[in-house]
């Protein structure tokens, strides 16, 4: 969605009933944003530079999660 943030995204879908499981990627250790995400669909919360192993680890748990929602 034009101008707006993965967060804002993320709230957008939960508030129209939407729910599938959510990867945040980040450069910053942002707390509150983490929080905020943990309030939604939030499997996984990695920081950049990305490690393969954990970016496909948080995938899997996506997958995985996808089906108990």
């Amino acid at each position: 969605m034009p101008e707006m943030n993965g967060l804002e995204l993320q709230q957008h879908l939960i508030s129209n009933g939407i729910r599938i499981p959510t990867i945040l990627i980040t450069a910053h250790a942002d707390t509150a944003q983490q929080e905020q995400s943990h309030e939604g669909t939030l499997v996984a919360s990695l920081r950049k530079p990305l490690q393969d192993e954990a970016l496909f680890l948080a995938i899997d748990r996506a997958i995985g999660s996808s089906r108990n929602i």
